[in-house]
């Protein structure tokens, strides 16, 4: 027999019927019993209150009530709900068994037909019933604590998603009026620095003036880093795709930083050997993401030391490009870190070299968006490392040209210039003009309407910012008395603000600081119709 016998409560006020009951239990082998005994409704009802029985069997008719009463007491409690009640009566009326059943009874016995058997399988399913309920309500009561729980606990997600937005969002806010600060004034240094004819100058100026130009572009290049990385978290990186000469681009590069390279007497070897050279991307992006690899190498190689840049390819629909240097090396351990952002390796390398650690994070965004990879090796610490880009490639495309329609300075379009910033409009329309454009230069929405109204204007090159309102504001207006195609300047660039510039009509968005040549394309390609939707043009 089981060591622990089932406790059975029986409610009825029949003595014979209780030795009845007894009895036939008695003979069960299987299963003991103890069995606990009371003679009307309320003394049962008393007895629930400190008992836990497996199972109740119950009279229908007592002196103080009947069984059907006793199950509607019993039914108002979690507790003693899940006990299962056997209702017994001497009559068997079919319509007191619908009721009982309905009250609440497992099951329904008629005491003239009673056997020890029957008596046994009635009560094991009653007590098999009740345990499957009880564990059915401990599991309902278990889930919703759960679901409670996950339901607190979403609620805290989104609060902590909405406050993760919000900080982000002042972030994002932060990051562009802070670039808009630094870039306002470096506009006029850079176009003065770039308008000074050098061949005037000894060598000892040409050099301070070499020097701040470096630097500058340093100062934008980080700046824009800020922001790349702010349009790679969001993933809105855009593209402005068209078929490119890799050749040239990387020709274009080494020119670039070909004045760093000599200062530090670094040996570079070019083996542009790819037969298919033409990639269909983005030509600033592309270059932005050389620039940095060929600055990085720059940057950990040694004086004196060795730069390989290379192409070549590995199947005809593709071109490999790698940069080799002899400098720093990368420890194994920070391979799968290296693009990751602010990743440079130790703080004594940060200290030494200098720099935010974006620039590989975001030319790994760059040759992502353009179906290709990136990717790092190196042999150790102090033995150098290679950077490779892969790409989709082509071997021939035609190159577009952009045909000027004022070439040499001969024919002059007129360009209203709408900038605020003093040294900035006075340095922008002294570059355009040394270059045949004829610069009309407002100061506000305002003067910028009335110079619009009595001139013949066949560009607008706007600033954002202006005093009395919104450079979109401005186009809205001038395009209101006359078509006419306009660029964007501003110190901002995040995606919000190239999107109002597209909506209200600008074909380009340019981020200060301004570099003449730049808005001398921008200016030679909106006057040709070969402008796209506006971009933000990286500088430095």
């Amino acid at each position: 027999m089981p060591d622990e016998p089932l406790q059975i409560l029986v409610v009825d006020d029949s003595p014979e019927d209780r030795a009845t009951y007894q009895r036939y239990l008695s003979r069960d082998t299987a299963q003991s019993y103890r069995i606990h005994e009371e003679a009307g409704v309320e003394a049962g009802l008393r007895a629930l209150e400190t008992l836990e029985p497996a199972c109740v069997i119950l009279d229908y008719a007592m002196p103080d009530g009947t069984g059907l009463e006793f199950l509607g007491e019993v039914q108002k409690t979690e507790r003693t709900r899940a006990i299962p009640v056997i209702m017994l009566t001497g009559t068997g009326d079919e319509s007191i068994a619908v009721r009982a059943m309905k009250a609440g009874a497992r099951d329904y016995l008629v005491k003239r037909q009673l056997t020890p058997e029957s008596l046994r399988i009635a009560i094991s399913g009653a007590v098999f019933r009740g345990q499957a309920e009880r564990q059915l309500l401990a599991q309902r009561v278990e889930l919703e604590r759960l679901y409670a729980e996950a339901k607190e606990a979403n609620r805290l997600k989104d609060a902590l998603v909405s406050q993760l937005q919000e900080a982000n969002s002042a972030k994002d806010q932060f990051l562009a009026t802070l670039s808009h600060e630094l870039r306002t004034p470096l506009t006029p240094i850079l176009i003065a620095v770039s308008s000074i004819d050098e061949s005037q100058l000894n060598e000892e100026v040409r050099d301070l003036f070499d020097t701040i130009r470096r630097n500058l572009g340093l100062e934008a290049r980080l700046i824009d880093d800020l922001l790349d990385l702010t349009r790679v978290s969001k993933g809105k990186l855009q593209l402005d795709v068209q078929p490119t000469d890799v050749h040239a681009m990387l020709q274009s590069v080494v020119e670039v930083c070909r004045a760093d390279l000599e200062s530090k007497s670094f040996t570079l070897e070019l083996n542009f050997a790819a037969a298919s050279r033409f990639v269909h991307g983005d030509a600033a992006r592309l270059q932005q993401v050389f620039w940095n690899l060929l600055k990085n190498a720059a940057k950990f190689a040694p004086l004196g030391g060795h730069i390989s840049l290379a192409t070549y390819s590995p199947s005809p629909d593709q071109i490999t490009i790698s940069f080799t240097d002899n400098g720093l090396g990368i420890p194994a351990e920070r391979l799968a870190k290296i693009f990751d952002a602010f990743e440079q390796g130790s703080v004594a390398i940060t200290q030494r070299y200098g720099g935010l650690g974006l620039g590989l994070a975001i030319s790994k965004a760059i040759v992502d968006a353009h179906g290709g990879s990136i990717t790092a090796s190196s042999p150790g610490t102090g033995q150098g490392a290679t950077f490779t880009v892969e790409l989709a490639a082509f071997a021939d495309a035609p190159v577009a040209k952009i045909v000027t329609p004022y070439p040499n300075g001969t024919v002059s379009a007129h360009v209203l210039l709408a900038e605020d910033h003093p040294d900035s409009g006075r340095l922008l329309s002294r570059a355009l003009t040394r270059v045949g454009y004829r610069v009309h230069l407002a100061t506000s929405i305002a003067s910028a309407i009335e110079v619009f109204r009595s001139e013949p204007i066949d560009l607008l090159v706007s600033d954002l910012g202006l005093p009395d309102g919104h450079g979109t504001e401005l186009l809205q207006k001038v395009r209101a008395i006359r078509p006419i195609k306009a660029i964007a300047l501003s110190g901002y660039g995040l995606e919000h603000d190239l999107q109002a510039t597209r909506e209200a009509g600008f074909l380009f968005h340019l981020v200060k600081p301004i570099d003449p040549q730049t808005l001398r394309s921008a200016i030679e390609r909106a006057l040709n119709g070969s402008a796209a939707a506006p971009q933000a043009q990286p500088q430095g």
